[in-house]
């Protein structure tokens, strides 16, 4: 008998790799360095795969499979829910499908909603089974999925079994390849494989071991054809039992008990001894702010793309990168601003993985296959274990349903979120904010009514926070105080019981923040500008916004964008501790106008140069500006310097939302000021204004240094703050609006109406990032403005119109009048602007895109 390894470990020490300056990518457009999606130097891969090709009549689709790859191009899929040996095939590994594979090779390629795209068997499949649990109680046995289908018999995500018969423990990483561990009755069971060859005859074995067991189970053995075998095993007598499962390649299999006292082996050497260094690319200053850029190592010697999802920061100040394609790495170096980086990998496998959390310094990792921890059993700094933590609620495999964020509480829990833009089916978690206990072994429903939330959490005031992104129900980005048991307004995924929609703290223009994702918290008094504030990440527009919190009341935030010109599409971000500064990190596949793929940078701030504004905060016919030091009054007193604006939003199954006046209609209320009042210690501006209501959205635009810059607000009428309190002494209410309402700059103005001011605004309003000129599609969402104006358009009703200035123009006031085919699964979607863009604006577009 031949043993054939199970997969290849190389120890080889590289040099170490310097990113190279000259490579194009990870520049839009650029090819990526690494193609190959399935890394099988490592023993296992997490993974939503259907057995069997789209259209068949018995395709199954398992959402949390862990594919052991094997000699000779086996690859086993083991269903961690059902504890099954779900298929094994032999030859090619997978066509290209799920959103993280289908984009790996390609950056750019995206993948639609629902299940009809997923991995699936592209070699000859030896032995598949049915949707059944691999093990059952004896004399109970059914081959039918018998979990609860909860809300939708169409999800194919039922969650795991009740945990009395099976629950998966995860995996330990070995010399021979994959341990894969389970409770079965509650008794310790472990499984591994590999292939032998039997004078000739290639076996794939499957061994099986059982600690303890005190009851009968009986494990199923699919057979070829229909045939299934039914074994009853149990209960032991000896501490341990070992059986011996043996496919071949034409389908039939082979079971015995071995008698032994030995147990698998876990021992373990360094996958990755090879180490990459590189260093951060400063950039400019631009009023006190700089944002650098971490090099990515390409080439590097995992042979690996890095498409950062999220970064995290231990005590000591290493930090820990996770990958979207289930890689981890650990980062050590951030000893100054110009250090140089120190690249290790330290784990793999995950599947769509979105963010990571730290309790202590023990990492915990959320992906598809569910909350894993992750454990160093021999101080190599590489991961041995990884333990499912918990996995006890539903995953979907419909390639929207995102595990989008994770948060580790005070009290030791977590707060998991997951996407609500399912597409296919519905299920009972999804759009949801889920509570895991501390030990992991309860899963409870928080929150509701999210579309795409990403949390964070500031331990220091318990508080959790949340974005979500426009879309149905959604009408513009918010910001989110996210509390138990409350209702956010995404009605695809409702409350267990009719309750009103929790208003956000605040309100983001779309233009401003199309795509909000992760925040910021965990700044110090190292910080100049951020001490008491949220940074706000945006990925369709790559910016950061800053979130004040006037006297750290979260009803009075404000919010204003950062000063930074960014490279890079963001995702997620944390402060380190032991600098004090930020750090951010994403990828992009969709929508995004950052011309890099991938990256990782850092905010730094520059004594002297930041903007003196601290927060705004509304208050009875005005509002409060409040800055750090005193403010000259010759400047701070010119009612001219100040503009402002005031409209609300509309929720609606429909797209996101046009704006809305006082009256109703699409458009923008002018706040006119009256007058403007200075503080006694000269650090507060009041700003009178007779018209002030409340509003949804309010901008307040300041000028400053010949530039407008603008701060936004939500004003929900509950802030009755006295002035007095304020610092501003005894005002004269008849002299407050005595004045005439200061005259907007731009009043009489004449408005420019041309195809490039049409093309500025494109790039302005983030029209850029769903839709192209050059008559591509790759990584957008809409279609491209190439040729658009006179094209023949096919609608979903079936009618077929022409592309002319009038369905043009409907198209931007009204967009989900008539949808064109191909852009109407509800994955993404164009919102109205009426009330957003002016008259000249949208006859300037209509000129650029005649232009194109």
């Amino acid at each position: 008998m031949k043993l054939l390894c199970t997969y290849l470990l190389i120890f080889s020490v590289c040099s170490v790799a310097k990113a190279d300056e000259g490579l194009v990518y990870p520049l839009k457009g650029g090819t990526p360095p690494y193609t190959e999606f399935l890394d099988k130097g490592f023993p296992f891969k997490e993974l939503t795969i259907a057995i069997g090709g789209r259209g068949e009549p018995d395709r199954e689709i398992v959402p949390r499979a862990l594919i052991v790859p094997l000699a000779e191009d086996v690859y086993v899929a083991y269903d961690t829910e059902l504890m099954r040996v779900a298929a094994i095939w032999k030859g090619a590994f997978s066509e290209p499908l799920g959103v993280s594979f289908a984009s790996y090779a390609l950056p750019l390629n995206k993948i639609e909603g629902g299940f009809r795209r997923l991995p699936s068997p592209a070699g000859k499949i030896v032995s598949r089974s049915g949707v059944y649990p691999g093990w059952q109680r004896s004399g109970d046995v059914r081959l039918f999925d018998f979990r609860e289908a909860y809300i939708d018999e169409r999800e194919p995500g039922r969650g795991p079994m009740d945990p009395e018969l099976a629950s998966w423990k995860g995996v330990r990483v070995t010399d021979d390849g994959a341990l894969l561990s389970y409770l079965l009755f509650g008794a310790n069971a472990f499984e591994r494989f590999q292939v032998l060859d039997l004078d000739g005859d290639i076996v794939v074995e499957r061994r099986i071991r059982v600690e303890n067991l005190d009851s009968k189970a009986t494990l199923l053995l699919p057979g070829p054809g229909d045939d299934v075998r039914s074994i009853d095993i149990g209960p032991t007598s000896e501490t341990s039992c070992e059986w011996v499962v043996r496919y071949s390649l034409d389908g039939d299999v082979s079971i015995e008990e071995v008698k032994t006292d030995k147990g698998f082996s876990t021992a373990k050497e360094q996958l990755w001894p090879e180490k990459a260094v590189t260093s951060f690319s400063f950039g400019k200053e631009n009023r006190g702010y700089v944002f650098d850029l971490l090099d990515l190592p390409y080439p590097n010697p995992w042979k690996r793309r890095i498409r950062p999802v999220d970064i995290k920061f231990r005590k000591d100040g290493s930090a820990v990168l996770l990958t979207f394609d289930g890689d981890l790495y650990r980062l050590t170096g951030f000893e100054s601003a110009d250090s140089r980086i120190v690249w290790q990998r330290i784990g793999a496998g995950f599947n769509e993985p979105q963010t990571l959390a730290l309790r202590g310094d023990d990492i915990f990792v959320y992906s598809r296959g569910g909350v894993s921890r992750l454990w160093d059993l021999d101080g190599d700094h590489e991961i041995d274990r990884y333990e499912m933590f918990c996995n006890r609620f539903v995953q979907s495999p419909d390639t929207r349903d995102f595990p989008s964020s994770i948060v580790a509480m005070r009290d030791g829990s977590f707060l998991i979120s997951k996407c609500g833009q399912q597409v296919a089916s519905r299920n009972p978690h999804s759009g949801r904010v889920l509570k895991i206990s501390a030990d992991g072994e309860k899963v409870s429903v928080y929150a509701s009514g999210l579309r795409n939330a990403f949390l964070a959490y500031d331990p220091s005031r318990d508080l959790v926070t949340a974005s979500d992104q426009q879309g149905e129900w959604i009408p513009s980005t918010p910001l989110l105080e996210i509390e138990e048991g409350l209702f956010y307004g995404y009605e695809k995924s409702p409350a267990a019981t009719e309750m009103p929609v929790s208003p956000p703290l605040l309100w983001f223009p779309h233009r401003v923040a199309p795509s909000g994702v992760g925040q910021v918290h965990g700044f110090d008094e190292r910080s100049i500008s951020f001490r008491n504030s949220v940074l706000y990440l945006e990925y369709h527009r790559p910016s950061i916004h800053r979130v004040s919190f006037a006297e750290g009341n979260l009803r009075k935030a404000s919010a204003s964008q950062l000063p930074l010109s960014l490279e890079i599409p963001l995702l997620n971000g944390s402060v380190n501790p032991t600098d004090g500064m930020a750090y951010v990190a994403g990828f992009q596949i969709w929508d995004s106008s950052a011309p890099r793929l991938e990256g990782i940078g850092r905010i730094r701030e520059v004594e002297g140069g930041i903007r003196s504004l601290e927060s705004m905060e509304p208050v009875a016919n005005g509002v409060v500006l409040s800055y750090r030091t005193p403010v000259e009054p010759k400047v701070a007193l010119d009612p001219n310097r100040y503009q402002v604006s005031a409209w609300d939003y509309r929720r609606t199954a429909q797209y996101g939302s046009a704006q809305y006046n006082q009256k109703g209609e699409p458009g923008i209320d002018s706040l006119y000021v009256h007058s403007v009042h200075l503080s006694q210690d000269r650090c507060r501006v009041y700003l009178a204004i007779e018209a002030m209501r409340p509003a949804m959205q309010v901008e307040v635009m300041v000028e400053s240094d010949g530039k407008w810059l603008p701060t936004y607000l939500t004003v929900d009428g509950s802030n009755n703050t006295p002035l007095e309190a304020l610092g501003f002494g005894m005002l004269d209410p008849e002299r407050l609006f005595k004045l005439e309402p200061a005259p907007r700059a731009e009043a009489g103005k004449r408005a420019v109406v041309s195809a490039a001011r049409g093309q500025e605004i494109y790039s302005n309003f983030g029209c850029i990032g769903c839709h192209s000129t050059d008559g591509s599609t790759e990584g957008r969402s809409g279609p491209s403005f190439l040729d658009l104006y006179n094209s023949r358009r096919h609608l979903t009703d079936g009618s077929v119109v022409k592309a002319t200035r009038s369905y043009l123009k409907e198209s931007i006031l009204a967009p989900s009048e008539k949808k064109a085919k191909g852009y109407d699964d509800g994955d993404v979607g164009m919102p109205s602007y009426a009330g957003i863009l002016k008259e000249d604006e949208i006859e300037s577009i209509l000129l650029f895109l005649e232009s194109l």
